[in-house]
């Protein structure tokens, strides 16, 4: 037993030194990305859902890419609508940044919450203008498009349209309509006591 725990303490003493790094780096970096894609959820719920901030517009987050350390994560997001709409979301974005940290750390169980940089993602505005130039080769154009794609097309509701929408079904929710009766959950509380 002795001599067999001597032989493995010389094989790890032999190893190279970037080997054992390169596996522990391995594991850090598979942290990070586990830990970016749980941010990248919950602050995808939570603009969604609990932001009420009206510079941001129709924003999706696209990926969230944390350091090794878990201290910084940098949040890529894509914004529906013109530039002036892009950065107007965006700073509303960075100026959220405590709130979001904060609501992240009463969601996630994470020892450090990693402080949070916004940019804009822009591989969906690349993407088209790729679509631009494929087209123009296939056509058997010689001359390059220009670089102003069109715009993209506007959603049909904005976000405080949708706010009133889902206000207004949770307050039918709540209360009866005319002639009903309100209809409750059983529940054990509503049980006759025992005699």
């Amino acid at each position: 037993m002795i001599q067999a725990s001597r032989a493995v303490a010389t094989r790890l003493d032999k190893a190279p030194r970037w080997l054992y790094l390169r596996a522990v780096s391995e594991s850090e970096r598979k942290r990070a990305q586990r830990v970016g894609v749980l941010i990248q959820h919950e602050l995808a719920n939570v603009i969604t859902n609990e932001m009420k901030d009206p510079r941001v517009g129709f924003v999706t987050v696209t990926e969230v890419r944390v350091t090794g350390d878990l201290r910084g994560a940098k949040v890529f997001v894509s914004v529906l609508g013109p530039p002036e709409q892009r950065t107007a979301s965006l700073d509303g974005l960075r100026a959220a940044a405590g709130y979001f940290k904060h609501v992240l750390a009463s969601r996630l169980d994470l020892r450090w919450v990693p402080d949070l940089e916004f940019a804009a993602d822009e591989t969906l505005d690349k993407a088209e203008r790729l679509e631009t130039l494929m087209q123009a080769i296939a056509r058997g154009e010689t001359d390059t498009p220009p670089a102003e794609a069109l715009p993209p097309m506007a959603a049909r509701t904005d976000r405080s349209d949708l706010a009133d929408r889902r206000k207004t079904f949770a307050d039918e929710r709540r209360r009866p309509g005319q002639g009903e009766q309100a209809k409750r959950p059983h529940s054990r509380s509503r049980r006759r006591p025992r005699r």
